[in-house]
């Protein structure tokens, strides 16, 4: 509360100005969700079905995880869509890290998804 009363001014200001606030969770909300890929280290690879690689990636990121952009012997799932870098499969194989289709991570992550 001491903060807003410290901010009124700017608030009337955004609010003359036409911004709208809304009730948002905070922004380490699906982060602390506990499901299959928090805390673990992915790598994506291929062409997504379901979104570009890039949102796929930030999307993980907001359920917690560490998202590489090679497989190392700390990876632990290497997330596949269609034509994966052949390199990245051999590494991950070489490994032992656990490989995984892009249907299988939505699999995975189908409640979370639903509850986010």
């Amino acid at each position: 509360e001491e903060g807003i009363k410290r901010e009124k001014d700017l608030i009337r200001r955004m609010l003359v100005l036409g911004f709208s606030p809304e009730r948002t969770e905070p922004a380490n909300h699906l982060e602390s969700i506990d499901n299959p890929i928090r805390g673990k280290k992915v790598v994506f690879t291929g062409k997504m079905e379901r979104g570009d690689r890039g949102s796929l990636q930030e999307e993980a990121r907001k359920f917690g995880a560490i998202v590489q952009s090679s497989v190392s012997g700390k990876t632990e799932y290497l997330i596949c869509g269609d034509n994966p870098g052949a390199e990245k499969v051999k590494k991950a194989k070489q490994e032992g890290v656990e490989i995984i289709s892009e249907e299988k991570y939505f699999e995975l992550m189908k409640k979370f998804f639903h509850d986010s």
